[in-house]
Parts: C-alpha cells; sequence; structure tokens
C-alpha cells in the first residue's frame, strides 16, 4: 500500500496513532506504568493495523465464526467496557473500604485522647 492509496481518514489517523504508539513504547521505561504501557501500545497497533488494512477485522472475524468485521470490534469494545465497568467498580469498593477505615481510626483516635483545650484567661490590664 502506498501514500497515493490512503483516504482523507487514514492520511489524518495514522500519524496521530503512530505517535500515540511511539509514546506508550517510550512510557515502557517507567517501571510504574509498564503493564499499562503495554497494553496501550498493542491498542495502537492494533488500531493501525486495522486503519490500514481494514479487510483484517474481516478475516479475523470469518475465523472467529462472526461475519461482520464491524460486528467483531463492537464486541471486543462491549467486553472492554465491561470489564474497565467491573475493574473500576472494585477499585471503588476498596477506596470506600480505606476511607471508612481511616475515619473511624480517627474517630476513635479523637474519643480516647480529647484535645486539649486551654482555658481562656483574660488578662486585665489597670492603667
Amino acid at each position: 500500500m502506498t501514500l497515493l492509496h490512503l483516504n482523507v481518514f487514514q492520511l489524518i489517523i495514522v500519524p496521530l496513532v503512530a505517535l500515540l504508539f511511539v509514546r506508550s513504547i517510550i512510557l515502557l521505561g517507567r517501571a510504574d506504568r509498564r503493564r499499562a504501557a503495554v497494553i496501550w501500545a498493542i491498542l495502537w497497533l492494533a488500531a493501525g493495523i486495522t486503519i490500514l488494512r481494514p479487510g483484517t477485522t474481516i478475516s479475523v472475524a470469518r475465523i472467529l465464526g462472526i461475519g461482520r468485521g464491524t460486528d467483531l470490534v463492537l464486541y471486543i469494545f462491549v467486553i472492554a467496557f465491561l470489564m474497565a465497568a467491573f475493574y473500576f467498580y472494585n477499585r471503588m469498593l476498596k477506596l470506600e473500604a480505606a476511607l471508612t477505615a481511616i475515619v473511624r481510626h480517627t474517630a476513635l483516635r479523637e474519643s480516647l485522647d480529647p484535645p486539649v483545650q486551654k482555658d481562656k484567661v483574660e488578662v486585665m490590664t489597670t492603667f
């Protein structure tokens, strides 16, 4: 496939996807984001391939027994969305449990050791 055979959409989106792929590869160097960088790099690579060669999704869909490549992409996105929803729901539950534990700990500590209040002493000055 040469540059002359690309349509306008491909000419605009493929460089953007390539930049995002390169960014993901650069982020592989950071230890705290390595797993996410690998997932994003695979995602951007797959997106670039399917944009450059749209027939790829049709071939893969037929191998998997799905009629159209569009249906395959839809099924993948639905499954990914459900996985992300469950992941964030579980993460929210963990954060709520951690916040509850912190609040309980703070409340118990303050009830056992009330803050010291200094008595207000009025100073009277005589002139």
